[in-house]
């Protein structure tokens, strides 16, 4: 079964008379860990983990007596995915001097993609009760870090509270299919086949539509969404009001490196989730901006000053133009001009679309965005990171295209996700319906 995937916690040790009472003692507690050894290569994981976020580690991998730093660093690398996020490290150790390093070996073999928030020292002793591992002992010494690890701690609570909260809405699928199979395991799992169906078709606005399975699968998703953050909203994440107002008064004015930012901004706007359509939102590049024609389209669609619109298009002329002015033509000439795809959601759900519905733009180097027109005829989106540079996507309302549906499939480059599609084509609808004539009457 696919999803079955989702250990927290991490044993790590080269012998299994150490790690599995640990593992015993999680499992007792209803934490789901898994166990590796790293004594032999076939019980480690075939590729590194996601989501991890306790990681209870002997430092002594060897068995010499002697804590390898490095060779210790190295397994944690081949376990811990430079995806997984932040997390912690319970060390067994009864000095503290011996995990001197670690992070740093940590972070050198990862490439700085893996960096521990924290590792705490803890002597087995100290978890154990009558002689048994405890793990209300191991987390204890966890939760007594908790003000300096609070990011994990949060991060460990929303994603408990929208596990439960997807664990609820399941629940309330398929619960009254059960009562209605009657212990018949068949017709339970025909029942909840129709109300999967049925809430998918429910939510694209048709009770009898033939409509790909794809179309149907994002359509289910989009009718339990609104569920699974109603019962979000409802529990909440718990102790995080607490945490919240302790943070508050301790955050410096130091804030994220402006990459980090323009990353997070990425996740939020765009996706490159590749689906094999075209849905609202697909961003095509038209070109690698070459030829005549295409140059003198982006000349029009652009949406800069007119300062900078005569350094975009004055050419290499290296006698003529200064450094500066050099430099502001290679950078807009990186640029790409692009198509986005704004048809009506219900369309293209219940394939009605004939055709796409296309608004020109220009995808721009972010350093050039002092330059970019404020005017209703733009609309500014980003910034984003795209091939790992910064940019500012700005759509030009008076630029509308059709193409038919497949047309363009082989130039995508990245889709907006769905509130910004809708962003966008509130903007247009604005602009197109915005007063434009009066007329007298006698």
């Amino acid at each position: 079964m696919i999803g079955l995937d989702t250990a927290r916690v991490v044993v790590v040790d080269d012998t299994a008379d150490e790690g599995l009472p640990i593992l015993e003692a999680l499992s007792t507690a209803g934490i789901g860990a898994a166990y590796f050894s790293t004594a032999d290569e076939n019980c480690m994981p075939a590729t590194p983990l996601k989501g991890i976020r306790l990681m209870i580690l002997d430092l002594d991998l060897i068995g010499i007596n002697s804590p390898d730093i490095k060779h210790t660093a190295s397994k944690v690398v081949e376990i811990i995915s430079k995806d997984n996020g932040p997390f912690i490290i319970i060390v067994w150790s009864n000095h503290a001097h011996e995990m001197e390093g670690l992070d740093v070996e940590i972070s050198k073999y990862s490439e700085n993609t893996i960096t521990p928030l924290k590792i705490i020292p803890l002597k087995k002793e100290d978890a154990k009760t009558d002689g048994k591992f405890d793990a209300q002992k191991i987390i204890k010494a966890v939760k007594e870090r908790n003000e300096d690890i609070f990011p994990v701690d949060l991060f460990t609570r929303w994603e408990k509270a929208s596990h439960e909260a997807a664990t609820g809405i399941t629940s309330l699928i398929t619960q009254n299919t059960y009562l209605q199979a009657k212990g018949d395991p068949n017709k339970a799992i025909e029942a909840q086949n129709h109300v999967i169906t049925a809430l998918a078709k429910a939510h694209l606005g048709e009770k009898n539509i033939q409509t790909s399975g794809e179309i149907l699968s994002s359509a289910f998703l989009h009718a339990i969404f609104p569920i699974h953050e109603d019962h979000l909203l409802r529990n909440g994440i718990k102790g995080s009001s607490t945490f919240f107002d302790k943070l508050k008064n301790s955050i410096t004015d130091e804030t994220p490196a402006k990459d980090v930012i323009i990353r997070l901004n990425s996740s939020c706007l765009i996706t490159d989730h590749d689906s094999g359509s075209t849905p609202p939102g697909t961003i095509f590049e038209v070109d690698d901006l070459t030829g005549e024609g295409l140059q003198a389209l982006r000349s029009e669609i652009i949406p800069f000053t007119k300062k900078q619109l005569e350094i975009y298009k004055c050419d290499n002329d290296i006698e003529s133009n200064s450094k500066a002015k050099k430099e502001a033509t290679r950078e807009s000439k990186k640029g790409s001009t692009v198509y986005v795809e704004l048809s009506n959601a219900c369309d293209y759900a219940q394939c009605k679309r004939k055709s796409m519905r296309l608004v020109a733009g220009q995808l721009i180097p972010l350093n050039l965005k002092k330059y970019i027109i404020s005017s209703e005829t733009f609309k500014q989106i980003g910034p984003i990171f795209w091939n790992d540079e910064p940019w500012m996507l700005v759509l030009n309302a008076r630029y509308l295209k059709s193409a038919s549906l497949d047309s363009l499939l082989d130039k995508k480059i990245f889709s907006l996700r769905e509130q910004a599609v809708k962003e966008c084509q509130v903007w247009l609808a604005s602009y197109i319906a915005r007063p434009g004539m009066l007329t007298l009457t006698n």
